[in-house]
This record gives C-alpha cells, sequence and structure tokens, in this order.
C-alpha cells in the first residue's frame, strides 16, 4: 500500500486500481469484515477512510462515485464495463482536464441486492441518479465497454423525453 499522511489521497501517492483491489482484499481478512471495494474510492483520503473503517461501513450500493473532482463543469458520468465495478476507472487517464468525473457501478455487487436482469433496467435506474446528482443538462456520457451499451440506452431514453440536453456516449475498449 502506498504510504502517505492522513490527509494524503490513496491514488495520488501511487495507488492504483489493482492496488486498492489488493489492499482491500488484504484489510477484509485482517479485519474479519466484508468491505466495499469502492470504499477506497468514496474516502481515498487515508484520514476519512479509516473513520469510515470505525463506522463500521460496509457494503452497501453507492451507484454514483466520485472519480475526480471538476472545476465547474458538468462531469462525465462513466459506466461500468461488464465486471460492474468502477474501481477499474480510477485513476482516470483525464487528470490534467477541467471536468470531474462520476463512475457509475452496478446494483448487486455485494450481493445484498439483486443485480438488474436488463440493461434497460440499468439505464433507467443510472437516468435516475444522475438527474438527481445533475438536474439540469448538458449531460456527458462515457461507457466503458459494456459500458457504452447502456449510455447509448441511457441517451435514447433521455432523449426521448424532448428535453435539450446534450449527450455523449461512447464506449472505451481496453
Amino acid at each position: 500500500m502506498p504510504v502517505g499522511g492522513p490527509e494524503d489521497d490513496f491514488f495520488e501517492v501511487g495507488g492504483d486500481s489493482l492496488k486498492a483491489i489488493t489492499f482491500m482484499l488484504d484489510l477484509e481478512r485482517a479485519l474479519g469484515l466484508e468491505l466495499s471495494l469502492t470504499l477506497i474510492i468514496e474516502a481515498p483520503k487515508f484520514a476519512r477512510f479509516c473513520e469510515a473503517l470505525r463506522e463500521h461501513r460496509t457494503t452497501r450500493y453507492v451507484p454514483l462515485v466520485p472519480l475526480k473532482a471538476g472545476e465547474g463543469l458538468p462531469p462525465v458520468f462513466f459506466i461500468h464495463g461488464v465486471g460492474g465495478n468502477v474501481a477499474g476507472l480510477f485513476p482516470m487517464p483525464t487528470n490534467d482536464l477541467p471536468w470531474g468525473g462520476i463512475g457509475i457501478q452496478a446494483r448487486g455487487l455485494a450481493g445484498q441486492e439483486p443485480p438488474h436482469p436488463t440493461v434497460e433496467a440499468m439505464a433507467a435506474e443510472y437516468l435516475r441518479e444522475v438527474k438527481a446528482r445533475q438536474p439540469d443538462g448538458p449531460y456527458y456520457l462515457c461507457g466503458y465497454s459494456f459500458g457504452g451499451l447502456v449510455a447509448f440506452e441511457m441517451a435514447r431514453r433521455f432523449g426521448s423525453r424532448e428535453t435539450k440536453s446534450a449527450w455523449s456516449a461512447f464506449s472505451i475498449r481496453g
């Protein structure tokens, strides 16, 4: 695990998605807890992470996961790939760009809720979450691999509501 002070960010001091996964699995074994893999993404600063552990925050479904703070521009919403988790999207390759990024992860990763049965169900729930986070457009979507299909369905559904908002949907291949 990268070494840093209480206010240092795990990813800014050398952590990456593979180190985050390894760290979280080691921590689960050491503490005997079932932890959400996205806890390190939700609380990347060591002090906040420790606080979350003290609160015994374990697995719970959090669909929107902040990936990068923005500078006043609408964020890009990154939809997960086939595995459903956004851990692989962090750190983003756009660290020097001004817009923020928010990952959208699948329901059912922790096994406490059923996964979405269809792409359409995913798109409907993700749209509700995006609109709750950002009531007005423009909206920008980016789908990682399988997430491109979900992003396209979200854009299609949103476009059918006759709302004048910009959407950008595409797929990134690894």
